[in-house]
């Protein structure tokens, strides 16, 4: 398709600010298969800058670049849209499953480019065959299935890529030279920009440092003279010569604009017609003073017989001289421009109003052209109003456009009349111009604030009508908005100059003239409800009415808005309908401590009158012991609380006392608050009851639990230690068989590759076969690899043995009796049968394991209970590192273990840096089935048996210390040597004296 230019050029920076806003990767290539444009999405994608993108093709950026050249390609050549399945590899070797749109765009000049779009992208992961190419092409009516949001945001993409080349056409259809300088080099240009230095196309300046089109000396002059008056942030505009790429010198007006990227905005003009002139115009005026001089001399003869003459002009100069002085002092208080110029369009006189108003010195305007003046669009409406007064007649500029010095626009109007000599010629144009630009802002203010009170007028969902109030006092509706329109089935055409009684109705009509004849009358806004019918159905409105005064302070009109609460007005009713048969007690109460309304319950389940509730605060029906309490509440809701439920006594007419549960909800806005109560007198006394043979319950269950967590982990560990010691024993054996049997087999080979090197010694020329089956085997590697095969095999019996040893050693839970033992033992056979776990798997790192052991006597303890212990503590410590792990991609897991002795203990501190636990958490963490994991991941009953086996069974403390972001930490003490009465109590008897 072929895009039409806009009327307007914005500026490069809009547009890639434009394509910046756009959530897709996009970007422009033109026939070359170059990126001409792209937004920060597409350059991140291809791993690259912006900057490092631009000029370059997908082979310089991707390694299999071909599919998406070739759908390029058949973009280029049939048109249309193409959409299709690819697989991008930037250069860091990352690959992408991406469906990228092409579509063939035309600028004016026919000139076509492909915008591409990348619509879903996703990681390329290889499911065992090579990697594809590309899919096949989809067209427009198959679309690849993608998310709503997703889809929505593509749409959004499309139509900002559009309007992206449309501006992008605009602004290649400008007359001037635009470029963007970015660190030096050109990162935009447009069509005008190449095609007057001799390119035929802007790309191939693109990525050349900016200097490129100007001669050493012009580019050291601008280097030393201009760019450092960029750091200031403020434009310069000058001229310069640039070299064209055929050579030839090109003169240009030029104009350089920092943006806050850090990018230079490069505007130019061809001015070199303009230079050539000059020179033209400098030649022509040597020879004029030549001529000058040449007649000086007749001049002079002349001079004796012009002095007569003058003699007798003397008094006809006076009097022009006066008439002088008399325009010029006109001329120059006046606050309009005025100027003269010639029927070719040169200035010989402007009034010092221009240096006001335009900022141009008049000195400086003075044998200069209007042209450069003026703004382009608006030349030829001058050119031609010139024309018109050159041939005599006047003319007049309603509107059009003057540079100011600084560079901005004024809006001028003027008027011009030709001067003529006595034969009727034109001598030169007389203006006068006035500056209307504030005009212009006013109007266009009033403009927008015309189009925002429309768009509220026509836009909101609200009934908006207007009455005008006639001098006589009559009222006219003026029209109303669509939503009337639709709610009435009248138009507003149809309403218009209509009575209230036209409307409405006699009856009706008079009541709504009424209320706005009340509006007149109040000179302010009032607001009502009114029940109105429409289309044969009462519905109830809330209307508003607003009255404008004029200039003279009377009220001329009346603005009225209005919405429908017939839904309210039934809801009220069936409110009250509710109120007065709901069996539980309804009130509406003041915060000054009254009842304002009370429902018939109050009477039925209290025996108190509505009279006699009304009359007192509701504080002096509350039994004493509740009133503090209830009035605590009651502070609560003066205070902010949005709801409040609590539970009180109050006294029956007969002196007795009933619970009622109370729900109250205030208004602050009316000062009240509604509250509901129910009777729940009998609910309370169960309560009481149930809550006595609860807590005789909760005693039994917890006894009960106890004893039933007891026995069954008991029957557990040590079903289990019987289990691990006896696959323990039946490994060891065939691995102690293996090993045993490696030191002769070690021997074996060694004695056996000795004797072959014997061999090769004495006879290094075997027989062909001998020699052939030596190069079959590869003798020389296995006579290599064998003794290292042998030291692998006994480094993983010995591993083997290791294992065998930390389960033996962790299978001792079933020991009935305490043992002196090391417990470094206990801790590093715990850490070997988790070693599994502590490696890296997934997104989680291997977990480093931090030991500082300090000398720790033998203890007397249950071995296989305490590696039970340390297997739950460092679990559950693995688990939060995983967790953290999980959240935190450069999360380094540390798990450290310290022991230490003090007195007659051992410490043990194993600490994790995971993510750590609340206050509330650690509260309940020893509780039994207490867990924060998900549901099948833990029993909660772990950290609680191993609280019981460190204090009941070894008479220590377990502790936890922990906070939110910064890890926890179990600290286990235990004595050395455990009291008599530990030491005599069997683990299956101990006492339960929770």
């Amino acid at each position: 398709m072929v895009l039409a230019a806009f009327d307007f050029c914005p500026d490069p920076p809009f547009l890639q600010s434009l394509i910046e806003s756009i959530a897709i990767p996009i970007g422009v290539k033109d026939r070359q298969h170059r990126w001409l444009l792209l937004n920060s999405a597409l350059a991140q994608l291809l791993g690259c800058s912006v900057e490092e993108v631009l000029g370059q093709t997908e082979r310089s950026l991707l390694s299999q670049a071909e599919p998406s050249w070739a759908a390029e390609e058949q973009v280029f050549t049939a048109g249309g849209t193409c959409l299709q399945n690819e697989v991008w590899t930037i250069a860091t070797g990352r690959s992408y499953e991406l469906t990228v749109r092409r579509s063939l765009v035309r600028d004016a000049a026919e000139v076509p480019y492909v915008i591409v779009t990348i619509e879903e992208i996703q990681p390329w992961v290889a499911k065992g065959g090579p990697q594809p190419a590309a899919a096949a092409p989809r067209t427009e009516a198959e679309p690849a299935t993608k998310p709503a949001v997703f889809a929505a945001s593509t749409a959004s993409g499309r139509l900002l890529a559009e309007r992206l080349q449309r501006l992008t056409v605009a602004l290649d259809a400008a007359n001037e030279g635009i470029a963007i300088v970015q660190q030096g080099r050109y990162c935009y240009l447009n069509r005008a920009y190449g095609h007057k230095l001799g390119y035929a196309e802007p790309a191939e300046l693109l990525g050349q440092p900016w200097y490129v089109v100007y001669e050493p000396a012009e580019r050291q002059r601008l280097e030393r003279d201009v760019l450092p008056l960029l750091t200031t942030d403020q434009p310069w505009q000058g001229e310069a010569v640039a070299r064209c790429k055929d050579g030839r010198p090109l003169s240009q007006e030029v104009g350089l604009t920092p943006a806050e990227d850090g990018s230079v905005i490069l505007t130019y003009r061809d001015v070199t017609a303009h230079k050539q002139i000059e020179a033209t115009l400098h030649e022509l005026n040597e020879q004029l003073e030549k001529r000058v001089e040449e007649r000086t001399t007749q001049m002079n003869q002349l001079v004796a017989r012009f002095k007569q003459e003058i003699n007798d002009r003397k008094q006809t100069e006076a009097i022009l001289r006066e008439s002088e002085a008399l325009f010029r002092s006109i001329v120059e208080s006046a606050d309009d421009l005025i100027y003269m110029i010639s029927p070719e369009g040169i200035f010989s006189y402007v009034s010092p109003q221009w240096a006001t108003i335009l900022g141009h010195e008049p000195r400086t305007i003075i044998e200069q052209s209007f042209v450069p003046f003026v703004h382009p669009e608006d030349l030829p409406s001058c050119f031609e109003v010139l024309k018109q007064v050159a041939s005599g007649e006047k003319g007049r500029l309603s509107e059009f456009r003057a540079f100011h010095q600084n560079g901005s626009q004024r809006w001028l109007t003027a008027n011009l009349s030709p001067v003529k000599d006595a034969q009727g010629r034109v001598l030169y144009c007389l203006g006068i111009a006035r500056d209307i630009t504030e005009q212009k802002q006013a109007e266009a203010v009033l403009q927008e604030q015309e189009q925002f009170l429309r768009s509220i007028y026509d836009g909101v969902d609200h009934s908006i009508f207007v009455v005008d109030v006639l001098d006589d006092g009559d009222l006219r509706y003026a029209g109303w908005n669509v939503v009337t329109e639709r709610l009435s089935g009248i138009s507003s055409l149809a309403g218009m100059h209509q009575t209230p009684e036209a409307i409405h109705g006699l009856v009706k009509g008079a009541q709504v003239r009424q209320r706005y004849q009340e509006c007149v009358a109040a000179g302010t806004s009032i607001t009502y409800e009114e029940c109105l019918t429409l289309h044969n159905q009462e519905n109830w409105w809330l209307t508003t009415l607003n009255p404008l005064r004029d200039a003279t302070g009377r009220i001329f009109r009346i603005v009225g808005t209005t919405f429908t609460i017939t839904d309210r007005k039934r809801a009220e009713e069936e409110r009250d309908r509710f109120f007065n048969l709901s069996a539980d007690i309804l009130a509406v109460t003041g915060f000054d401590g009254y009842f304002k309304r009370v429902n018939p319950a109050f009477e039925r389940i209290l025996g108190l009158s509505a009279t006699e509730l009304l009359a007192h605060p509701f504080l002096s029906f509350v039994h004493p012991d509740d009133q503090a309490a209830t009035a605590a509440e009651a502070a609560k809701i003066r205070q902010g609380a949005t709801t409040i439920a609590f539970e009180n006594r109050y006294r029956c007419s007969d002196g007795s006392y009933r619970w009622l549960s109370w729900t109250a909800v205030p208004f602050i806005q009316d000062g009240v608050m509604y509250v509901t109560a129910r009777d729940v007198t009998e609910r309370k006394q169960a309560e009481e009851l149930l809550r006595r043979q609860a807590e005789d319950l909760e005693v039994a269950l917890k006894t009960l639990q106890r004893t039933q967590m007891q026995m069954v982990q008991s029957e557990k560990m040590s079903s289990l230690g019987q289990l691990v010691a006896g696959v323990a024993h039946e490994i060891n054996n065939p691995v102690s068989f293996i090993y045993g049997n490696l030191v002769h087999a070690d021997d074996y080979s060694r004695d056996l590759l000795a004797l072959l090197k014997l061999y090769q010694v004495h006879y290094p020329d075997p027989v062909a076969a001998i020699q052939a089956k030596a190069e079959a085997i590869d003798l020389e590697f296995l006579m290599t690899d064998l003794p290292k095969l042998l030291d692998s095999m006994k480094m993983g019996a010995e591993r083997i043995q290791k294992i065998v040893a930390s389960l033996r050693t962790f299978s001792r839970m079933d020991e009935a009796e305490m043992k002196a033992v090391d417990l470094h033992d206990g801790i590093d056979s715990t850490l070997l049968i988790l070693q599994n776990r502590l490696k890296a798997k997934g997104r989680c790192p291997e977990i480093q394991v931090d030991k500082s052991y300090g000398e720790l006597p033998l203890v007397e303890c249950y071995a296989g209970q305490l590696n039970q212990v340390f297997m739950n503590v460092l679990s559950n410590a693995i688990d939060a590192l995983e967790e953290r792990a999980e959240r935190e991609p450069h999360f380094t897991p540390l798990l450290s273990i310290c022991t230490s002795v003090s007195q007659n203990q051992v410490a043990i501190q194993i600490r994790d840096n995971g993510p750590g636990m609340t206050v509330e958490v650690q509260q309940q963490l020893f509780n039994p089935f207490f867990t924060t994991k998900p549901v099948g991941k833990g029993t909660g009953m772990g950290l609680s048996i191993s609280y019981q086996i460190v204090t009941e069974k070894h008479g220590g403390t377990l502790r936890c210390s922990s906070a939110p972001g910064q890890g926890t930490e179990f600290t286990i003490e235990i004595p050395i040597v455990p009291p008599v009465v530990l030491q005599t109590t069997s683990p299956a008897n101990i006492p339960d004296n929770d």
